[in-house]
């Protein structure tokens, strides 16, 4: 019975290993399908422990603050509520997002500018320009007023624009952004607060071995897999 029994263990052990090297990461699987939502059970090679993926976390490449991949340490403290997460250690706080899409169009797809739609341009960029867009007046006194401040943020846009124009001004005035393709849209299950980017990591939750509680890893895309629960995958 007992070798019997160990040699099922090997046997099983065996057939996970071979299913584990079957399976598309992260990555691969947002090719494959174009769209991806959290809250689905993974695993990862680097780190042994039942992993349940709850968010998409993305960060603007442009940034100068992350001129890497922002990472968890497996025994940081952080601060995780619906729709954020907070570092404490790099005084960071990230959005949290639920759903992923790849903006497939060749075209593109367009996207009108305002306050709940997050681009690779650093929000400050545009802060003039949302608040006299929302300003309590006539439509056509809005139209002129805020003119020199598109004018601004299209100048200023070009530094960042690494040869590729994603801002323009549509016919009544107004700021547009153009997501390339194969650009990454990411939003929550409820609102309309939306991201374009192009990096992301995969926020996981699991269960701390010594004190019981929850806790939460940053991991990069490539490094994690989902775990089928059918035959569909």
């Amino acid at each position: 019975m007992g070798d019997s029994w160990k040699l099922y263990n090997k046997l099983n052990w065996i057939h996970m290993e071979y299913n584990k090297k079957k399976q598309m990461n992260i990555s691969e699987l947002l090719k494959q399908r174009g769209e991806l939502e959290a809250n689905m059970n993974v695993f990862s090679n680097i780190f042994e422990k039942d992993l349940t993926l709850i968010g998409f976390v993305p960060f603007n490449e442009f940034d100068l603050s992350f001129v890497y991949t922002p990472q968890i340490n497996l025994n940081e403290d952080v601060i995780y509520t619906q729709y954020r997460i907070r570092l404490a250690s790099l005084d960071l706080t990230l959005p949290v997002m639920k759903k992923i899409r790849v903006v497939a169009n060749k075209d593109g797809e367009e996207f009108e500018c305002q306050r709940k739609l997050i681009t690779k341009y650093p929000i400050e960029l545009f802060k003039d320009y949302y608040y006299n867009l929302e300003r309590d007046l006539k439509e056509e006194v809005i139209s002129k007023i805020i003119q020199k401040y598109v004018d601004r943020v299209l100048k200023s846009s070009f530094k960042y624009d690494m040869g590729i124009r994603n801002l323009y001004a549509d016919e009544d005035g107004k700021l547009v952004y153009r997501a390339n393709v194969n650009e990454i849209v990411f939003t929550r299950t409820h609102g309309d607060y939306t991201v374009i980017s192009n990096e992301f990591s995969c926020l996981c939750a699991y269960t701390n071995s010594v004190t019981g509680k929850p806790a939460y890893a940053l991991f990069d895309v490539e490094d994690l897999f989902k775990i089928d629960s059918d035959k569909n995958g």
